[in-house]
């Protein structure tokens, strides 16, 4: 999955999560330098109130990385953060949690926590990952199946 694909199915899951009356709207910066996020998230309350998140699409995140995203989130601007994946484990997410990082996967699992338009949104997706990499097969060559098969 591509950061492309990744930004606009998140957007559709935060989408369904945010409360009656608030709106979002993705802007996908197409030229990446140094220093730019993936993309934009406005996100506006009932109220009219707006606040602009600067998106981290990331196909795949360990926790011991995410003191690295924090920083470069900083980087971008004083704006906050949203991370989003495919999926972030439970540790990940504790991790994220403890550093006070919004994030999103694609399974559910979305903390969004914002001061201005006042919004909190967290739900629960899935534990495991429903596509995990797949463990190449074991081979039949070799000295030990030479053994098996004598």
């Amino acid at each position: 999955m591509n950061e492309t694909t990744l930004v606009q199915e998140a957007s559709r899951v935060l989408a369904a999560r945010l409360p009656a009356g608030w709106k979002q709207r993705v802007t996908r910066l197409e030229s990446r330098s140094k220093g730019r996020p993936d993309a934009l998230l406005d996100v506006t309350g009932p109220d009219g109130a707006k606040v602009r998140l600067s998106v981290e699409a990331k196909t795949g995140l360990v926790p011991r990385a995410v003191a690295e995203l924090k920083t470069r989130l900083g980087e971008y601007s004083s704006d906050p953060g949203l991370v989003v994946s495919p999926f972030l484990t439970r540790s990940t997410r504790e991790r994220l949690r403890a550093e006070n990082v919004n994030f999103l996967d694609l399974t559910g699992n979305v903390r969004l926590v914002l001061a201005r338009p006042g919004l909190y949104v967290e739900t629960q997706g899935a534990e495991q990952d429903p596509s995990p990499k797949r463990e190449p097969g074991r081979s039949l060559r070799g000295a030990k199946a030479a053994r098996m098969v004598r």
